[in-house]
Parts: C-alpha cells; sequence; structure tokens
C-alpha cells in the first residue's frame, strides 16, 4: 500500500538548499539526514561521473527508501548523525571514485619540492626507485 499524496514528504526550500550548496560536479558532499532523499537526489543530479554524495540517516525506514537510489556516486550508512566522523572515515575511503586530479594526462608534483610538472620541470635531481638499489650497487663495483 503506498502513502496517500497528503503523507508523502515532500522537501522544504529544496532548490534554494541545493543553490546556497554552491556545488562543484566532482565535488564530494554529505547529507546528515537523508530522510526520504528528497535533497541527496538533488545533490546528485548536479554531480558528474567524480562527484560523490555520502548520506546517513538512523531511521530505517529512511535507510529503506534509500535503496531505491542505485549510483554508484552514492553512499547511504545507517548511522545517527552524531557518528559522522566515523562514518566518513570508513566510507570516504572506499566511496570517492578514483580520478585523477586534474586531466588524463596530469604530469602531477615533484615529491622533492611540490613544483607543478604540467607547467614545466623543476630543478630537482631525481630520486633513485629504491627498489633498485642493488643493481646501482652492483653497477658502481665495475
Amino acid at each position: 500500500m503506498s502513502p496517500s499524496p497528503s503523507l508523502q514528504h515532500y522537501p522544504v526550500l529544496l532548490q534554494e538548499a541545493v543553490a546556497a550548496l554552491n556545488l562543484r560536479p566532482g565535488g564530494i558532499y554529505v547529507d546528515g539526514t537523508f530522510g526520504r532523499g528528497g535533497h541527496s537526489r538533488a545533490i546528485l543530479s548536479h554531480l558528474d561521473a567524480n562527484g560523490c554524495l555520502i548520506a546517513l540517516d538512523r531511521d530505517a525506514s529512511a535507510i529503506a527508501a534509500g535503496q531505491a537510489i542505485q549510483d554508484s556516486r552514492f553512499t547511504l550508512a545507517h548511522s545517527p548523525f552524531s557518528a559522522l566522523s566515523e562514518v566518513l572515515r570508513q566510507d570516504v575511503l572506499v566511496a570517492v571514485p578514483m580520478h585523477p586530479i586534474c586531466r588524463e594526462d596530469c604530469a602531477g608534483l615533484c615529491s622533492t619540492c611540490g613544483q607543478n610538472l604540467n607547467e614545466g620541470s623543476c630543478n630537482c635531481a631525481p630520486e633513485p626507485d629504491p627498489r633498485w638499489a642493488s643493481l646501482a650497487a652492483l653497477l658502481n663495483q665495475n
């Protein structure tokens, strides 16, 4: 039996709340009170493939309602808001999609000086890979 229209939940100030978040398509967001997912669905609609939304709620019926959202960018935790830091610590590590920091051909940063290698090389001498140290020692014997 489905709820009558008068008993359905409609998020209050949905568009205003989402606009105030100033969402970035690839950002990571948290909905601390999932409820029936109105705000979460709106946030997801603004995210690209690199975006991530983690929602939590302590109410089992809210969690059941959230199971309808089948989206790889979305994680729902059955947890009170007071456990937010623990949920994030556990879920962010596995929920955040892997993606390059800036673009597919990103050269990264120099591990010694921090130079953005996309903007040019730095003057740091490359550090030898320690896995090759034994081979380097053999070559240096001659």
